[in-house]
């Protein structure tokens, strides 16, 4: 399951990418994105917060026009890092207000 959650994080930035500019290559999307991946994973910051956001304005200025640059970064890590967190948070809670309701009957 971890091949498979690094191979979706790789796909989601190239499809995202084939979205926002279909002429890029798609393997090039997905190289591109490799060592800004392992940048996130290794920074100090909690959840690569900044790292992604900047690291990813560098990564893909080549492949993209400025004026999409940013809304693409943000719907990227959006996708790639947020898109989980809020899920699982949602689970989180559901499940801690779930479990507190059977403890009080």
């Amino acid at each position: 399951s971890s091949i498979l959650l690094y191979v979706c994080f790789l796909l989601s930035g190239a499809f995202l990418l084939s979205a926002f500019e279909p002429s890029v290559s798609f393997s090039k999307a997905v190289l591109s994105q490799i060592a800004l991946l392992y940048a996130i994973f290794l920074s100090p910051t909690p959840g690569g917060s900044g790292v992604g956001e900047v690291g990813g304005l560098e990564v893909f200025s080549g492949l993209l026009p400025a004026y999409m640059l940013g809304s693409f970064v943000i719907l990227w890590r959006f996708i790639t890092q947020y898109l989980s967190a809020v899920i699982g948070g949602v689970l989180f809670f559901y499940l801690l207000f779930k479990d507190a309701k059977a403890m009080l009957r």
